[in-house]
């Protein structure tokens, strides 16, 4: 997933908040190690949660965590400065250039905003 998929997924739910990465375990039957997934969701409302990915065998569940936090951490300033009418830009205005595909220039000047 790229980060403009991110943010339009999170964008989809202006309602809900969210704000951490869980990492699910589980067991399929044929398999012995444990399959991995990534879900964002509500800290106190567990019920409000969104699949995010699977976690390839080869790949670093660790590092990959980072990566949604980081971008979860950057939603949030978007996020934050779209409801500030002070701001140049605002993320619904982003995202709707998003379809154009926005270059992270563009997020930038935001974040820093």
């Amino acid at each position: 997933m790229e980060k403009m998929q991110f943010f339009s997924l999170l964008s989809r739910w202006p309602l809900v908040e969210f704000n951490h990465i869980k990492v699910v375990e589980y067991y399929e039957e044929e398999s012995v190690l444990p399959k991995k997934d990534l879900y964002i969701h509500h800290l106190t409302k567990h019920d409000a949660q969104l699949f995010l990915c699977h976690v390839p065998p080869h790949r670093d569940v660790d590092d990959l965590l980072a990566v949604y936090t980081d971008w979860l951490k950057d939603y949030g300033k978007v996020r934050r400065a779209s409801t500030d009418p002070g701001k140049p830009y605002h993320y619904h205005t982003v995202q709707a250039e998003s379809e154009e595909r926005v270059s992270e220039k563009r997020f930038s000047n935001i974040l820093e905003g």
